[in-house]
């Protein structure tokens, strides 16, 4: 979310944040860039929700700029936009993408100790780490499923 151009091969791929089917909220810096990406609703539901989203269903919320059919395609989209960016001078480049993102990028700076405490604090709750071990031991047994 925090890349320049986003492009992402379609239709065997998802893309998103799941992290509330393991118990776990995003980061507040996480749902910020989604937030910058993609709206506050669609936001809101997405990491509610966990929704993953197909290549198709990512273009449309706006959470990639682009989809392709293979690694090529996606490749050879990404150098297309590479060049045209490159062909800008990179001042003016630069500053207008931190006028866009400068004000997450502070958040972040100045919570980030606070976060830190917080997300050790919250990942350590009974309620949290319930479903996390779950989600764990079902990998687990999926992985013993595959290996006989």
């Amino acid at each position: 979310m925090s890349c320049d151009y986003r492009v992402m091969v379609g239709p065997d791929y998802i893309i998103g944040l799941n992290e509330s089917q393991l118990g776990v909220a995003a980061p507040f810096w996480v749902k910020d860039m989604m937030l910058n990406t993609i709206g506050h609703r669609q936001t809101e539901l997405a990491l509610q929700m966990s929704t993953l989203f197909t290549a198709d269903e990512a273009f449309h919320a706006g959470l990639v700029d682009k989809v392709v059919g293979t690694r090529e395609e996606c490749l050879d989209a990404a150098h297309a936009v590479v060049s045209g960016l490159a062909s800008i001078p990179s001042e003016a480049v630069h500053m207008s993408k931190m006028r866009m993102r400068q004000p997450t990028l502070d958040k972040l700076v100045t919570r980030k100790a606070a976060d830190i405490d917080y997300f050790i604090s919250y990942i350590m709750e009974p309620g949290v780490q319930e479903p996390m071990g779950r989600y764990l031991q079902a990998l687990k047994n999926k992985s013993k499923k595959k290996s006989k």
